[in-house]
């Protein structure tokens, strides 16, 4: 099995260093407010198994490998208010010998554990949540799944999704057409090498980075500039479009495509291939979507980006 590399990317642009270094401020740009409190929540898993995690019904958490059993992911960019939060956790057997498709059952060394830990500023490490798989009799399933909630105290107020329109009460054909097409825009401004509108597309989800990541408002900036002339620098091709399903979460607040193709299932669709150290390798760019509250008495809402992370793996197992 190839070395894992997968990694969330919260200050992603930072990795681009072929990237000129602009930080003029763009006239829609948020303000980022500062915190002499800092609390950072991250997501430790150690697990022989696949999974996929969501917090407050953002995908986390992925993994669809049989190496790498340690991981550890930040999660503040999930919790958009103080108080209880939603964690969900569906896991499948391992991989097969290919690493492409999962094995049919759960065998009888299998360990799932997961822990969510609290720093502040240099203390020690707390944790505020632990999981693990029960001893039982999982021979005979395809998957595992638990829903459960942990508090969190933050001094942050991300837009909250949870407030945004139900999405299951809207017709699926026009949902599933509308979510699409916003992908397909992304896309195209990806491709067409138009950084700035791709930016301001999902500028919310990175204002949800920054803000949640106590960054500075020159440190957004740099962010959003370092990704818009990444995207303008060259041409680049992102893959298909496909094996994909449509996804609704956090109580049918929240939409996105996640693919459904055994080592990549759970993951985003926008995804680029490029080498790095003669080894293949994916990039992802994950977005989803909310309709926010609004008084207009229109049929059909307003799709916006609430979320935006990255997430870099081999391309192939």
């Amino acid at each position: 099995m190839k070395k894992i590399i997968l990694i969330q990317l919260i200050l992603f642009g930072l990795q681009l260093t072929s990237c000129a270094q602009k930080n003029e401020q763009s006239p829609m740009s948020r303000q980022i407010k500062q915190y002499e409190n800092q609390p950072i929540y991250r997501l430790k898993i150690a697990s022989s198994l696949s999974y996929v995690v969501t917090i407050n019904g953002i995908t986390t958490a992925t993994k669809n490998q049989n190496a790498g059993d340690d991981r550890w992911f930040l999660i503040n960019n999930c919790i958009p208010v103080s108080g209880k939060q939603d964690i969900e956790v569906t896991i499948f057997p391992r991989m097969n010998e290919k690493g492409t498709q999962h094995i049919p059952f759960f065998e009888n060394n299998d360990f799932f554990e997961l822990e969510i830990e609290l720093t502040n500023l240099g203390k020690e490490p707390k944790i505020v949540y632990e999981y693990e798989l029960p001893q039982m009799e999982l021979g005979s399933k395809s998957s595992y799944k638990f829903k459960d909630s942990f508090k969190a105290n933050v001094p942050y107020q991300l837009t909250n999704w949870n407030t945004g329109k139900e999405l299951t009460k809207i017709d699926s054909t026009w949902l599933k057409n509308e979510v699409l097409a916003s992908y397909k825009m992304l896309k195209s401004y990806f491709e067409n090498q138009q950084g700035e509108q791709f930016v301001i597309l999902v500028d919310n989800g990175m204002y949800n980075i920054a803000q949640s990541a106590y960054l500075d408002q020159l440190e957004y900036e740099t962010m959003k500039t370092i990704k818009a002339n990444f995207i303008n620098e060259e041409p680049c091709v992102l893959e298909e479009l496909d094996n994909y399903e449509l996804v609704i979460s956090a109580n049918g607040k929240l939409v996105s495509l996640r693919r459904n193709d055994g080592y990549n299932m759970g993951e985003g669709v926008l995804r680029r291939k490029y080498i790095e150290n003669g080894q293949e390798v994916v990039h992802i760019d994950d977005v989803v979507f909310y309709a926010p509250q609004t008084k207009s008495s229109a049929t059909f809402p307003k799709l916006e980006v609430i979320m935006y992370q990255n997430l870099e793996k081999p391309f192939n197992p």
